[in-house]
């Protein structure tokens, strides 16, 4: 159940995001920490674990009132979220005329650095023929941005604006970005084209080369190094059964086919236009980033898949959105990889694990990575709510939907499904899904990869709003000084009124990072074991830092 374990992964993520949140605006006397709310969501977020419902083994029924049970905690959240966004947005100054203010509150103790995504209105609506362009900057310094189709499809209409810039976020706190506007006659077309059957993307750090015939990665090399073969970032749709347990099965590694690359015509259809289109093409181009999307079918299913190519650093965003309509089989995203000497390792709870290259099917969290031995180089792998993966000797295979019947499992002799009237199979229609592909040192990817999955799930928030002017500016709640260390963290305690930071060494070694905590004017030198969680309990009025237990004894 693909929509239920996406929509877990939000609740778990907001969870967190919003408690830091709230955390740092009431520890500062701008609003009342809400305990009572928080408890309130945490428990749809427990209740959704239960044996049968986050396997995903029971009936439609449950599937709907546990997708609805998520999205009650998600509105509480959203609710708290927005009220301390507007608390710490405290001591902003107010917009200079003509230009709109971008927020974006960073929640976590170390400065991220990521593609910031953004959508507002113009003042008035021009139905003529021009574009609007806009400029964001920091401090007065512009930074690379460009404007991408917006969320609506009014595409004759200037007014709403969806701006994309690349940012340095300050840790734990508030940033502020300015855009101004530049009425132009016409959007500019994109400068990167296909070429002799291909597109290629390079850049100082990453050469990149689409096969504009296939819709697949021929070429994908970071620094110089290379890490996939030809045909990268596939679809494949594998033999599978009725059985929503897969109780008989511990791998799927027979291919029943392959999505394709549209023709014209198809193409067209399918992206609901009145005529014939390329399948592949690029469709954003400017400062920051390009974006080549490719249209494939297989039988009555289809796919939108993008790829997001940096201008600047190395990580690759790819977002496969699904029409599924398949019955008893299984959609994988396939990276074959460049040699078959690698070591799989994936985020487990509270650590990391190595798993198996044999093809069978294993879970791991936010992460998972292939590194090669030889070279000492590591391919990294963020979702945003994808939770199996297989791994042979040369190839990572991510695990994004299947299609048995409701509660089915092998009773008696096959088929264990009724076959004489329509049997409702999971996974139906369309999901979307977000992967985030890094590649560089194996000691720089494995220090870096777990703050990175924390950032892109837990994702600092942006808003586009006009503060009123009034108030000081708040403080950071936690600052650290090793990204190796994550804090999982910070709430305050379930008795009295003290803060709770929670933190976690993430690549099993011993280390010692320096906690800062602005708000009460002290730091402390904290040492880890491989993998140790350790939780300090912090009294804001004593000045008082000292370690305590899970349970906060």
């Amino acid at each position: 159940m693909a929509r239920l374990k996406k929509q877990f992964r939000q609740l778990e993520n907001e969870y967190f995001l919003t408690e830091k949140m709230a955390a740092a605006a009431a520890f500062q006397g701008l609003m009342k920490y809400p305990q009572a709310e928080l408890e309130e969501a945490l428990k749809d977020l427990l209740f959704v674990e239960f044996h049968d419902i986050l396997p995903g083994s029971s009936i439609p029924p449950a599937e709907q009132d546990c997708l609805q049970t998520i999205a009650h905690g998600l509105t509480i959240l959203a609710r708290i979220k927005v009220e301390a966004f507007l608390k710490l947005s405290s001591g902003q100054k107010q917009a200079t005329e003509g230009e709109i203010p971008i927020l974006v509150y960073n929640p976590h103790p170390g400065k991220v650095r990521q593609q910031v995504e953004c959508e507002f209105n113009l003042a008035d609506a021009k139905f003529w023929n021009q574009f609007t362009d806009v400029q964001v900057y920091q401090d007065g310094r512009p930074l690379p941005t460009q404007v991408e189709h917006e969320a609506s499809s009014l595409h004759k209409v200037d007014w709403r604006k969806r701006v994309v810039f690349a940012a340095e976020l300050e840790a734990g706190q508030m940033s502020r970005f300015d855009c101004r506007m530049k009425v132009l006659p016409a959007r500019k077309p994109p400068v990167l084209k296909a070429r002799k059957g291909t597109i290629r993307f390079k850049t100082n750090q990453l050469d990149i080369v689409i096969n504009a015939r296939t819709g697949r990665v021929d070429k994908f090399c970071v620094e110089g190094i290379h890490y996939c073969q030809k045909n990268a970032f596939g679809l494949y749709v594998m033999q599978d059964n009725e059985d929503s347990w897969g109780m008989d099965t511990k791998n799927y590694n027979k291919a029943a086919g392959r999505f394709k690359l549209l023709d014209p015509a198809a193409a067209g259809q399918f992206a609901g236009g009145q005529g014939r289109i390329g399948a592949v093409r690029v469709v954003e181009d400017g400062p920051v980033r390009s974006v080549i999307e490719a249209l494939f079918g297989y039988e009555h299913s289809f796919v939108c898949q993008r790829y997001i190519l940096p201008k600047a650093g190395t990580e690759v965003g790819i977002e496969t959105r699904v029409f599924w309509q398949q019955k008893d089989q299984m959609l994988k995203l396939a990276i074959p990889l460049t040699s078959s000497d690698w070591k799989y390792l994936g985020q487990v709870a509270y650590g990391v694990e190595e798993f198996p290259g044999d093809g069978g099917e294993i879970a791991a969290q936010k992460w998972v990575a292939a590194v090669d031995r030889k070279q000492k180089v590591a391919l990294t792998c963020i979702n945003e709510g994808t939770y199996s993966f297989d791994f042979t000797p040369a190839a990572m295979r991510l695990t994004l939907l299947r299609s048995p019947a409701y509660s089915c499992g092998p009773v008696g002799e096959r088929p264990w499904a009724p076959q004489d009237y329509f049997v409702p199979r999971m996974d139906q229609g369309e999901h979307v899904f977000r992967f985030y592909i890094n590649a560089g040192r194996k000691n720089r990817r494995l220090e870096e990869v777990s703050f990175e999955a924390q950032a892109r799930n837990e994702k600092p928030f942006a808003l586009s709003f006009f503060p009123e002017g009034g108030g000081v500016k708040p403080k950071p709640a936690v600052l650290i000084d090793s990204p190796a260390v994550q804090v999982s963290a910070v709430k305050q305690s379930e008795r009295g009124r003290q803060m709770v930071i929670r933190l976690h060494e993430t690549t099993g070694k011993k280390r010692s990072t320096v906690l800062r905590l602005p708000l009460v004017r002290k730091s402390k030198k904290v040492n880890l074991g491989p993998y140790e969680i350790k939780t300090l309990k912090v009294n804001p009025a004593a000045g008082t830092i000292i370690q305590t237990n899970l349970l906060e004894k």
